[in-house]
Order: structure tokens, then sequence, then C-alpha cells
């Protein structure tokens, strides 16, 4: 009777981590990522195969050093 009773006990166990598993697995991730990719698509891009975008994204950009 006691081994009934554990396995039950263990069985119910397995169903309740389950549900838990199975209610926190389908919750959306809030993404940090996601908004920086969503805010970085607007950044100016740079053609390295033409010299003149390299010359002024060098220029803009040393400028932001100083």
């Amino acid at each position: 009777m006691k081994a009934l009773v554990i396995i039950s006990l263990c069985l119910l166990f397995v169903v309740i981590v389950r549900c838990v598993n199975y209610i926190f697995d389908n919750v959306a991730i809030k993404s940090v990522g996601a908004k920086a990719n969503r805010k970085s698509a607007k950044i100016a891009k740079v053609n390295i195969n033409d010299s003149e975008d390299i010359k002024r994204a060098v220029e803009y950009y040393k400028s932001m050093i100083d």
C-alpha cells in the first residue's frame, strides 16, 4: 500500500512539474537583443568597396571621438 502511495505521489509530482514547465515555456521572452536590433536598423552603413564612402565614414566617426 505504501508503494502505491509513493508511486502516485511521484506521478503527481511529475504532472505538476510538466504543467509548470509548459506554462513558463510559453511565456514570451522579453529580449534586450530584439529591441537593440530594431533600434540599430537605422544606423548608417558603410560600403567598404567604395573608397569615397570609407573616407566619409572615417571623417564622420573621427569627429565623434573628440
